[in-house]
């Protein structure tokens, strides 16, 4: 519950904040609330699933921002919303997939396109069903 991202050098104890500014979390940009999952690209731009604002954030080293690249909108079933996620991948396009918990379902969002993500997998519900999910980790 620190809302923050850290980053440690080896062997060092002691971490600088990268994403996150406030122990207490908020909405801004400049701020997370129950960070759960994070995505390193090669060139060491974080992604970040901010739970309990229902977003991914993009975050650049060193820049004070962050970017929604998915949901934002709050929690929901829309395809322009995220429910509660707790992973994430992004492939070598950019593509930003999350997985939504409470949606029973795997959305993608297409590199610079936040307006709304395209169901992969699920978001019929929970199952066991070949096009249902089960709470998606």
């Amino acid at each position: 519950s620190n809302n923050r991202i850290q980053r440690f050098a080896a062997g060092s104890t002691i971490g600088a904040n990268v994403a996150g500014i406030t122990l207490s979390g908020g909405n801004g940009f400049n701020e997370l609330r129950g960070p759960s999952a994070i995505f390193v690209t090669p060139n060491g731009v974080l992604y970040i699933v901010d739970t309990l604002n229902y977003r991914v954030q993009k975050w650049v080293y060193g820049e004070p921002l962050g970017l929604t690249v998915a949901g934002g909108r709050g929690f929901g079933t829309s395809y322009t919303q995220i429910g509660t996620s707790y992973g994430l991948y992004v492939d070598n396009q950019y593509n930003v997939w999350v997985s939504e918990y409470s949606n029973h379902r795997v959305t993608r969002w297409a590199a610079g396109n936040t307006a709304a993500g395209g169901r992969v997998a699920g978001g019929n519900g929970a199952g066991g069903a070949s096009t249902q999910l089960y709470y998606p980790w």
